[in-house]
């Protein structure tokens, strides 16, 4: 951990919490249990707190810090946490708030959102000299342009334990193609596949987790085709989607239907007839449901997967990694793969480089 001393403080986004009234400017994250709040945003909350607990880090939650930029307020606020002398900004990128005088880190949920994925692309390209003040930043590998030079916060990858297991409440469902997307979504949510039925069936199994930002790029939608069609040819073969999970409150039809836009873009060529290889899940499913489906499997990733949800061995299981993403530079590419092959327990022993991606084998 980045943290240093006795305690960390930690701010949350104000958009979230508008509709929240905190106890006070300062509070203990137990005042957060009951408040509403996204799938994402309390899973990086929890996996700051397990943090922090496993380092013994006295871990306060901050209202508002830019009430506390200098003067009186600020040395309210230091008087209130004696010692401690790092902050944590967890920010959906619409916007950052240091807190002037502290070790300031970044931790970024949502960029997995189109919407917030650009927020942060403009507050990156008006106020890099921000940004770049950053002392680290958590499971995400920016560099801002500052003058000539590129300046990139040391990154600290932060993943769930071992002890963390993904939803089993996953379901899935058979892909099927209708002229209408209208009418493919309702098909499609008539065919809940049962999970037994599928075990074993398959010799070979590409699992790819969208986030909306996976699925608006067309490298990726792309690449989601070519795997499509090479499962038309190999019905032993399997492809199964997780749908992106959008905005807290998307329904599963919203969710279908950008998943289906991606693989249906006018240039993606792969044939529309019944296919039942090609599977799409809720959520991510676990590690032995994987397993159980096929024996080889290949994980094919958006460069925006928000891959700290799961521990590296949730990813032990699969063969080789394909990173996607429609990444500025060279440089980029080289630092969001070098992020994602430690995340995903992969060493960059054998790796590809591409302008489409990276390709890394176990």
């Amino acid at each position: 951990m980045p943290f240093r001393g006795p305690g960390l403080l930690v701010s949350l986004p104000a958009r979230e919490l508008a509709q929240s009234v905190p106890s006070g400017s300062l509070f203990r994250p137990a005042d957060l249990r009951e408040l509403p709040m996204s799938h994402e945003l309390r899973s990086a909350l929890s996996l700051t707190q397990q943090a922090c607990t496993r380092n013994k880090v006295r871990l306060l939650v901050v209202a508002r810090p830019e009430m506390f930029t200098h003067g009186v307020s600020l040395d309210w606020l230091r008087s209130r946490a004696p010692g401690i002398e790092d902050h944590l900004c967890i920010s959906d990128g619409t916007a950052v708030r240091p807190i002037p005088t502290m070790r300031n880190h970044l931790f970024l949920y949502r960029l997995g959102s189109v919407d917030n994925a650009a927020a942060f692309a403009r507050l990156s390209r008006c106020a890099p000299e921000l940004l770049a003040g950053f002392h680290s930043q958590l499971n995400t590998s920016f560099g801002f342009r500052v003058g000539r030079d590129t300046v990139v916060p040391p990154t600290v990858l932060l993943q769930g334990t071992a002890k963390a297991k993904p939803s089993s409440s996953f379901k899935f469902y058979a892909h099927v193609d209708d002229p209408s997307l209208e009418a493919s979504v309702q098909n499609i949510l008539q065919t809940e596949v049962s999970f037994k039925a599928k075990s074993g069936r398959f010799s070979h199994l590409t699992y790819v987790p969208m986030t909306e930002a996976a699925a608006h790029d067309k490298p990726f939608a792309k690449k989601i085709a070519q795997a499509i069609r090479r499962s038309y040819a190999d019905p032993a073969r399997s492809v199964v989607l997780r749908l992106p999970r959008l905005n807290p409150s998307a329904r599963i039809e919203q969710r279908l239907e950008a998943a289906l836009r991606a693989v249906r873009a006018p240039d993606l060529d792969h044939p529309r007839v019944p296919q039942s290889s090609v599977l799409f899940v809720t959520e991510d499913p676990t590690a032995q449901a994987l397993t159980a489906l096929a024996a080889a499997r290949d994980l094919l990733v958006h460069s925006s997967l928000e891959f700290w949800h799961h521990p590296a061995g949730y990813y032990a299981g699969f063969h080789m990694l394909q990173i996607v993403g429609s990444m500025a530079s060279v440089s980029e590419r080289r630092r969001v793969s070098e992020l994602l092959n430690s995340a995903l327990g992969r060493s960059q022993s054998r790796s590809e480089h591409t302008p489409a991606g990276t390709r890394q084998w176990r």
